[in-house]
């Protein structure tokens, strides 16, 4: 005999348990509705069970509210809800999908592709009025169906918060350690941002392999994330990342339109270690007859060993000298010293020397002038990085195929933290000028405008 309540006076009948939390009283079901015959998730909240409190039926409470508001493909929709003589049920529909803590090996590309997803969510939950937040984003709360077109889902709105007015500290922490961010671990006043730490945390648990329950190895005694576990092929994500899980609210992206805009420009092609620092060129088609050798020899020295011989580059009928190839073997250690100086500030000071190398091998090239600056720029010495970056400028450098938008933008980002905004705004509007599509750069010249301290440099 099933040890299982009878709901079927009310119209459904239990296939199985899904998940519980016996201390408090919840219980979440697989039935059946008796008349459709489509299967639903229902959630059981026992007022007598021990343990369970008035706070416990208002979170459920809550839920029902919220969910009978919000229409989204991403959130199984709200059915109906009915009392019990010991306790309330809410009823979802189902989604036969797993959730992200069932453990398995994700594609850098399909944690990209849940993270939009979410975003999305996000974005939604964000628009409305007043705002709403989460609040227990995990892995445990999301479900994938990699089965029908990579369908992803929010779920439990049992800790969700309305936004406005009601953003200030409440009673009680509510969410999941590891997972919430530090206002909300202190019981700070949350902002839309909070969210976007608990979602770059869950997205960090995939690239990285670690169990919710482990999830405190990811976190340094700062709440700010080792990064230095994410495997080579999410380190692409990392400065998204970095982003979404900064301890202070004002480091982070400002919501989830603006982190799913930056996330969109992050290109995940494995072809340069420089590839977190400079959006790749994209719809350019390249012949041998015109592509320029520098270019193509950093894409090739990154992926292959200093040690092995650079295959021809062809310019017209010339191959690629020695020297130049001991200048891109030197762009290529520095580079990698920049990578790892992003967690480790000694590896940046290590870096500078090498880039002073390759810069007296090829003065004339971009790249060193540029990496250089931007090593200064990490190490705040920016009255040092900004001659880096007017070098890189100058009308007779070697360009190449180089982003000289990049350059404009790194300039005027340094202006702006030498505090000279009149020519940090000029050097925006010519970033801006050759990519409309900077978003991070127009939300800080935005900022410098306005004085608004979330997006300034």
């Amino acid at each position: 005999m099933s040890d299982f309540p009878d709901f079927t006076e009310y119209g459904y009948q239990i296939d199985r348990e899904l998940g519980h939390n016996r201390s408090n009283g919840r219980v979440t079901y697989l039935a059946i509705n008796q008349g459709t015959q489509a299967a639903v998730v229902i959630k059981q909240f026992q007022f007598a069970q021990a343990g369970s409190t008035w706070s416990d039926y208002q979170q459920y409470e809550q839920e029902m509210k919220l969910l009978q508001r919000l229409k989204h493909p991403s959130i199984p929709s709200f059915l109906s809800a009915f009392e019990t003589p010991t306790g309330f049920c809410l009823v979802q529909a189902y989604k036969p999908a797993p959730s992200l803590a069932q453990r398995r090996i994700w594609t850098v590309r399909e944690v990209r592709q849940i993270a939009e997803a979410l975003l999305n969510v996000l974005i939604y939950l964000q628009q409305q009025q007043p705002p709403i937040i989460h609040r227990d984003i995990k892995p445990e709360n999301v479900l994938v169906d990699r089965q029908n077109s990579f369908n992803v889902y929010l779920v439990d709105f049992g800790f969700a918060r309305l936004g406005g007015g009601e953003l200030a500290v409440s009673s009680m922490v509510k969410g999941t350690m590891g997972f919430m961010p530090p206002e909300q671990l202190f019981n700070r006043e949350l902002t839309v941002a909070s969210d976007l730490y608990s979602l770059g945390v869950t997205l960090l648990c995939l690239l990285t392999g670690t169990r919710s329950s482990d999830v405190g190895r990811l976190i340094n005694e700062n709440y700010s994330i080792a990064f230095e576990q994410l495997p080579k092929q999410g380190r692409a994500l990392k400065p998204w990342l970095m982003a979404m899980t900064a301890p202070k609210v004002v480091h982070r992206y400002p919501d989830a339109r603006a982190a799913l805009q930056a996330l969109r420009q992050v290109d995940l092609a494995p072809i340069s270690n420089l590839a977190k620092l400079w959006k790749a060129l994209s719809g350019v088609r390249l012949s041998l007859a015109t592509v320029k050798p520098s270019r193509v020899a950093i894409l090739l020295i990154t992926a292959i060993a200093p040690s092995l011989v650079v295959w021809p580059l062809l310019r017209g009928d010339q191959s690629l000298s020695a020297h130049q190839a001991r200048y891109y073997r030197l762009l290529n250690q520095a580079n990698l010293l920049l990578e790892e100086g992003i967690t480790n500030s000694s590896f940046l000071e290590s870096a500078l020397p090498v880039y002073d190398s390759a810069i007296r091998m090829h003065p004339k090239q971009v790249e060193a002038w540029y990496d250089k600056g931007l090593v200064l720029m990490y190490l705040q010495r920016d009255q040092e990085a900004l001659p880096c970056f007017e070098t890189a400028l100058q009308p007779d450098m070697d360009r190449d195929t180089f982003l000289i938008e990049q350059v404009w933008w790194k300039k005027a980002f340094t202006l702006a933290r030498l505090h000279q905004k009149i020519e940090a705004i000029a050097a925006y509007d010519r970033a801006l000028q050759i990519n409309p599509n900077l978003s991070r750069a127009s939300l800080e010249r935005a900022a410098l405008i306005q004085g608004d301290p979330r997006y300034a440099p």
